[in-house]
């Protein structure tokens, strides 16, 4: 049995809203679970108790139009793929993509066949973004943080103290004897124990913690809002 996927569509047209569900209703070989709002805080709100597989907005709406649409809606979209909608303005569908969306379609040139695609494309893309984002801020043996996340991290809690005077902590640590592990066990095993210490951290580190694999052994700990006594 086919899964369904649930789409938010961002509309304020009651006439655009129906021709949507009608296309989507066409389409045989999917299931849809379509669901609209004519407001980005109703979007919003809707985003915090339940996350939908894709988002499908038309940017012009009475509170926001073009490109301010998609900068709101990429603010509370929670890396959900976003496909946009546009009149007959494909350079507009372009700087969407540019700016974060995965994919455009054409109003009047919208089929099932032309939507599955784009729903495809938009899923996989997102996938792919996501991948990449990952390898870039994450140590790919720990999965813990890399130290050049740690380097943007740190800036953004020096910047908490200057303004707003937000106390926090920054342990540096290493394992004792590590060297040795590598040297008379080879670097497999090393490796496994690097991965235990990082599993152990994100087990008991608070969810307000950053944890990063610092280089080697070396891992660094900041915790903000601690108390200085």
């Amino acid at each position: 049995m086919q899964a369904t996927l649930t789409i938010y569509l961002l509309e304020d047209s009651v006439d655009d809203v129906y021709i949507f569900n009608n296309i989507v209703n066409a389409d045989q070989n999917s299931t849809y679970k379509t669901v609209s709002f004519d407001s980005l805080s109703s979007l919003q709100t809707a985003i915090e108790f339940i996350t939908p597989d894709l988002l499908v907005i038309d940017l012009n709406l009475p509170e926001s139009t073009g490109l301010q649409t998609l900068v709101a809606v990429k603010a509370i979209s929670l890396d959900i793929p976003i496909i946009v909608l546009t009149g007959n303005d494909e350079t507009l569908g372009v700087e969407a993509i540019q700016l974060g969306a995965q994919d455009y379609l054409i109003k009047e040139e919208i089929t099932p066949s032309s939507l599955m695609k784009a729903i495809r494309f938009a899923k996989e893309r997102s996938m792919l973004f996501t991948a990449l984002e990952q390898r870039a801020i994450k140590d790919k043996l720990t999965k813990l943080y890399n130290r050049t996340t740690f380097d943007l991290r740190l800036e953004n809690f020096e910047a908490d103290f200057d303004r707003y005077q937000r106390p926090y902590a920054l342990i540096m640590f290493d394992l004792n004897g590590f060297k040795a592990v590598n040297d008379e066990n080879g670097h497999v095993i090393g490796d496994k124990i690097l991965q235990h210490v990082a599993d152990r951290f994100q087990m008991f580190n608070r969810a307000s913690d950053f944890i990063c694999r610092y280089g080697g052994d070396e891992f660094v700990l900041i915790a903000p809002d601690v108390e200085i006594r």
